[in-house]
């Protein structure tokens, strides 16, 4: 992150649609490809947003408990 590594996190899926779409792009990707999965899961190494939310806190990781 450091180096540089941009990563999507506009716009952040805001449907469980959305997310799911994310999803399905993650699973096209080969499986050691981290750098790739990390830009487009919107990856970041701090709170991120208005509300300063970690992935703890979000929604996404309350109902799966993992991403």
């Amino acid at each position: 992150m450091n180096s540089g590594l941009k990563t999507q996190t506009e716009p952040f899926p805001e449907t469980e649609k959305e997310f799911a779409a994310i999803l399905d792009e993650l699973r096209k990707l080969d499986a050691n490809d981290v750098e790739a999965k990390m830009v487009i899961s919107g990856f970041v190494d701090h709170p991120y947003g208005p509300d300063g939310q970690r992935c703890m806190e979000c929604m996404y990781y309350l109902v799966h408990r993992e991403w």
